[in-house]
């Protein structure tokens, strides 16, 4: 990525031996000129996860992502442009719903119309023979039955955090003048709040002290809860694959949302839309509902 560049995804729809193009609305930046569908990649956003969300904002569909097509810059007067172009498959019949218009277009159509600039050499790759096709290959099979929603527990399957937590467990511990727990006795409390963590680690004969240590380790895990806290092998490639297929995505914690929060913004994610804790539902992990 160019340092200060503005940063900008588009998605590449073919339909037979035509490309989806959109003519920029009135009022905006560059009114009239034609570009491939997309928009701005928001701050901490992935590609992925921002083409997806720019289609549904500026289409009204949701996709599928496939491959990266091309990667430019190209400089706007005094602005600088990282444009992304991934190849995408759209799901129901697109609408321009920011007041300019869209068309399904041959790519020598899209030679002759005023596209922006960083999109014609891009054009111009796509006026060869098969290359519209190759693109439509490119794209992963559809989902025969398509999944409405997925649903991933934040620890454990998403985020290692189980060392931060039995840092700020140990911490408690300690500062009651209890001896500490060993990270695997740790490992075993998990998983049902941290209230239920904190009682297993200090045992029946200090279960009075629950509230306290349950005081202490909310205040030291809050300053503490990135620390070693990591992102699972693969996590990231498959929440991108599911955002790249338009399905919404939620994770689930047990730990307050807040915390939760913090720790999914920490590890650079964005492809969530939705972050459960024991605030938000009446029912809490490991229930099914």
């Amino acid at each position: 990525m160019t340092p200060g560049a503005i940063r900008v995804v588009a998605g590449i729809a073919v339909r037979g031996d035509r490309m989806l193009a959109a003519e920029r609305p009135p009022g905006g930046a560059f009114p009239g000129r034609w570009e491939f569908p997309g928009g701005k990649i928001e701050d901490g956003e992935q590609p992925v996860s921002a083409l997806v969300r720019e289609l549904r904002e500026e289409l009204g569909v949701e996709c599928e992502v496939g491959r990266l097509v091309s990667h430019g810059v190209h400089a706007y007067g005094d602005r600088t442009v990282d444009l992304q172009f991934y190849a995408v498959r759209l799901r129901g019949e697109p609408a321009a719903l920011d007041g300019g218009r869209i068309e399904w277009v041959t790519p020598d159509d899209a030679a002759g119309l005023p596209f922006l600039e960083g999109d014609r050499d891009l054009i111009k790759a796509l006026t060869r023979e098969g290359a519209l096709r190759a693109i439509e290959k490119s794209l992963p099979a559809p989902i025969p039955s398509p999944l409405r929603l997925a649903l991933f527990d934040f620890d454990g399957t998403i985020a290692d955090s189980l060392t931060d937590i039995a840092v700020s467990s140990n911490f408690a511990l300690a500062k009651l003048g209890l001896p500490e727990r060993s990270i695997e006795e740790i490992r075993a409390f998990v998983g049902h709040g941290v209230r239920h963590l904190l009682s297993q680690a200090l045992g029946e004969s200090h279960a009075s002290l629950l509230d306290e240590a349950h005081a202490i380790y909310t205040a030291h895990y809050d300053e503490h809860l990135a620390d070693h806290t990591a992102l699972i092998p693969g996590a990231v490639p498959l929440l991108d694959a599911l955002a790249g297929r338009g399905i919404p995505i939620g994770v689930v914690s047990n730990k307050p949302r807040p915390f939760t929060v913090k720790i999914y913004e920490a590890l650079g994610l964005s492809q969530c839309e939705r972050i459960y804790g024991p605030e938000t539902e009446e029912e809490k992990k490991p229930n099914p509902v």
